[in-house]
């Protein structure tokens, strides 16, 4: 009984913290609000397919393989928009600086501001972040920030689990020897 009990337990462990989660046809929404005003040209350009460690680049950024901890890196934003050689969908702000893109798939994107012909930010952004599918990026004037990205908690947590779960096996397979 007890050992039914221990192995019903370590395979929900196994189940809620080892099981991919599961991300549904879900659509999500970049808007980009600029200090710069109306008129500012926003282009989104999709860079990269969420893959298990991170984001495998589009073929006309390289095709190359971005890994989690590269995120956050400003340089990555900076490579992509010199590399960026497909068409972007642009758009201009409207009156209260803001341009929404709206049924993003899931990916990494590119986010590049152009004012008075001259590119003046450019920065990546994940859709979605941490189970967020609609997105805010604000760029201040001289400040931009870009927004957070980078992987959640949860492959810590799915270790962790998979160790528990293990730990707990061999004690039961120690017992009945």
């Amino acid at each position: 009984m007890r050992r039914s009990i221990l192995i019903t337990l370590m395979t929900l462990g196994i189940l809620l913290f080892a099981a991919p989660r599961a991300q549904a046809a879900q659509t999500g929404s970049i808007r980009v609000e600029t200090a710069a005003g109306e008129g500012t040209a926003v282009t989104l350009y999709h860079a990269g397919t969420p893959v298990s460690s991170g984001y495998r680049l589009d073929e006309v950024f390289g095709g190359g393989l971005v890994r989690w901890g590269d995120l956050p890196s400003e340089a990555l934003a900076s490579w992509l928009a010199e590399h960026a050689g497909a068409a972007g969908n642009t758009k201009k702000a409207k009156e209260d600086g803001s341009a929404d893109f709206l049924d993003l798939e899931p990916g990494l994107y590119l986010v590049t501001l152009t004012e008075n012909a001259r590119r003046t930010d450019a920065f990546v952004v994940e859709l979605p972040y941490e189970d967020i599918w609609q997105i805010t990026v604000r760029s201040e004037e001289n400040q931009t920030q870009p927004p957070p990205t980078g992987q959640s908690a949860a492959p810590f947590l799915a270790a962790a689990g998979m160790l528990l779960s293990g730990i707990g096996l061999l004690a039961v397979r120690k017992k009945r020897i």
